[in-house]
């Protein structure tokens, strides 16, 4: 099967990067054809993905390709009115995987520019293709279009297993690190919470054994508020940039917890990398992994996004890791298996031999 992959993307950092980059990899294990373009003419270089940032250039690909059927990945940008038109024009079946885009919470952020771009750009899009494909249940139950006459199917991110994860050696009163590895977005990561609850357990005089880092990329306006608050902290919260490859690896290795706050999420990858490494996961609701954390005893959900359960739940979390932080590693790599990216390919052939088959 010849399978062409679309999104919109600038960096390493963004988590549909991460999505693409190691399904399309996958696919190509299982003997598949498969081709990524980054309509984002801008973008940084990125080996694997092509760029593809008019409609010329897109015809030729089709031609030289000749897919079998397209997936485009996130929903936000121009080019998918003009492409999807080009596409039933050629009768190239194709099918939209939003990763949270539209979801209620999502929605409601930047509504009036969303309104727009729905009619203008991407509702007849999305009535003439083959369906959506979600990241898990509560995505496709939270995706604020009437959706009812398209056919959906679910689709999960996925994570590599790790053989040599690190057991934990953090005993007594040894600090615990916690590390934050996502985009610093203030509003979307809940970056706001969770600074308020660290700041209530400073309060309390509880972060003299507790270590948080912060990592990752963001736009400027993020990144300065972020950097303030930061300025505001004892030295044992720091935040350190942007990280990818060796040394990303090297930093989830030496954590003890994974920390995620967000209001709303798809499906992080962070977590799922996270997790084969063997470290557990402190996540809100909003993060779309809760039940997997709670099912496998691999970590801390918290409750109420407010900084009062957050810092709650950190207090729980140091205590419950000191005192069985094997336990949890253990059981982190067990929650990963479970998604591990050669099962994701398979379902996601699965779900595109159904469509060509409807078509």
């Amino acid at each position: 099967m010849n399978i062409l992959h679309i999104l919109h993307v600038n960096h390493l950092g963004n988590g549909i990067t991460s999505v693409v980059l190691e399904l399309s990899k996958s696919q190509r294990l299982l003997n598949h054809n498969v081709r990524v373009l980054n309509l984002r003419s801008n973008a940084m270089d990125i080996p694997e993905f092509m760029k593809c940032p008019d409609s010329n250039e897109f015809q030729k690909q089709l031609i030289e390709f000749i897919p079998d059927i397209v997936i485009f990945h996130g929903v936000f940008y121009k080019q998918i009115r003009e492409y999807t038109k080009i596409l039933r024009t050629q009768n190239i079946p194709y099918i939209f995987e939003p990763h949270g885009a539209y979801s209620f919470k999502n929605y409601k952020k930047s509504r009036l520019k969303k309104l727009l771009f729905w009619n203008f750009y991407f509702k007849k899009a999305l009535f003439n293709s083959k369906g959506l494909i979600f990241l898990n249940e509560n995505e496709r139950q939270n995706f604020a279009i009437d959706f009812k006459n398209l056919s959906s199917y679910i689709v999960p991110n996925g994570s590599y297993e790790n053989q040599d994860f690190r057991l934990s050696n953090v005993k007594g009163n040894e600090s615990v690190t916690f590390l934050y590895l996502s985009r610093i977005d203030i509003n979307h990561k809940g970056l706001d919470i969770l600074m308020e609850a660290i700041r209530l357990l400073e309060k309390d005089g509880e972060l003299n054994n507790v270590c948080f880092k912060f990592y990752g990329p963001g736009h400027e306006s993020d990144l300065r508020i972020f950097k303030g608050l930061i300025a505001n902290m004892p030295e044992n919260i720091s935040y350190y940039g942007p990280i990818y490859g060796d040394e990303k690896d090297s930093v989830i290795r030496n954590a003890d917890i994974f920390i995620l706050t967000s209001r709303y999420e798809g499906f992080p990858m962070s977590i799922l990398e996270a997790l084969s490494y063997g470290c557990p996961c402190l996540v809100s609701k909003g993060t779309n992994v809760a039940e997997i954390i709670e099912d496998f005893d691999a970590g801390w959900v918290v409750e109420s996004l407010n900084p009062i359960a957050v810092a709650d739940t950190i207090r729980k979390a140091i205590k419950h890791y000191i005192m069985k932080s094997e336990e949890l590693r253990h059981n982190a790599i067990n929650a990963s298996k479970e998604y591990l990216w050669d099962r994701i390919a398979k379902k996601s052939i699965d779900v595109y031999l159904k469509v060509l088959k409807d078509k």
